[in-house]
């Protein structure tokens, strides 16, 4: 029986985590923070909801390929459809 998590990892993937972490902190951290600030919180909120929850994941989470930032791709789609479909917030009706 495999446990989820990091106790299965295997010492050569060490490489490559690495360089898609630095890839995907770039963009992250920098978008984790502008939310932040764009919510009128403070700029720490956006590390700490960018790091935290991927440092928990890494321990119990079982899926290597599974997206977990301070964003969701679903609601950025869902958003977009919705602009698309000339529905806004605040409208009564859409076009």
């Amino acid at each position: 029986m495999r446990v989820p998590g990091i106790l299965p990892y295997q010492r050569e993937w060490l490489r490559a985590d690495i360089v898609a972490g630095l890839a995907a902190g770039a963009v992250i951290i920098p978008q984790a923070m502008a939310y932040a600030t764009v919510a009128h919180m403070p700029v720490q909120f956006g590390l700490y909801t960018c790091m935290l929850p991927l440092v928990v994941y890494a321990f119990i989470g079982g899926s290597r390929t599974t997206s977990v930032t301070t964003t969701s791709t679903i609601a950025t789609l869902s958003a977009s459809t919705m602009v698309g479909a000339g529905i806004a917030a605040g409208s009564s009706d859409a076009q």
